[in-house]
Order: C-alpha cells, then structure tokens, then sequence
C-alpha cells in the first residue's frame, strides 16, 4: 500500500488536483533535465560524477512518482463530483 504523505492527508480535491499536477510537472522536469544532460555530446562527464547524478535522479524520481501515486489513492478514495 501507498504511503500518504501528511502534508496531502487532509486535502481537498481541489488542492489535491493542484498537488497532482505539481508532482507530475516535477517529475518531467526531472526526467527532462536527465535526458538533456545525458544527451550532450560535447561534454565529458567523469564516470564518478556520472553515478552521483543518475542516484540524484533516481532518488527523485522515485519521489516523485510515490507522490503521484499517494494522491491519486487520495482522489480514489474521494466521493466523485
């Protein structure tokens, strides 16, 4: 089961929707920032910095995407509208 952040627990749909929305845009932001640092061709990154970075954006990543799912088992559990 998803683990609920106690900073969404007590949240309206409205502001959940703001926090789901907020989370998936930082996940992009990360992914993006990923692929165009990969993606440089005329940069050398050393294999040490190289590894540190890929931790950094697992880490966040993986963060990110718990938060989205933790709203959205929020949401689910809401009555519809």
């Amino acid at each position: 089961m998803t683990d609920i952040p106690q900073d969404i627990v007590d949240l309206d749909r409205d502001a959940l929707l703001v926090e789901l929305e907020e989370a998936r845009s930082a996940l992009e932001d990360a992914e993006e920032m990923r692929r165009f640092t990969l993606g440089q061709t005329g940069v050398h990154i050393g294999m040490r910095q190289l590894k540190a970075m890929q931790t950094t954006w697992m880490r966040d990543e993986e963060r990110f995407r718990a938060r989205i799912a933790a709203i959205e088992a929020l949401l689910a559990k809401l009555p519809q509208e």
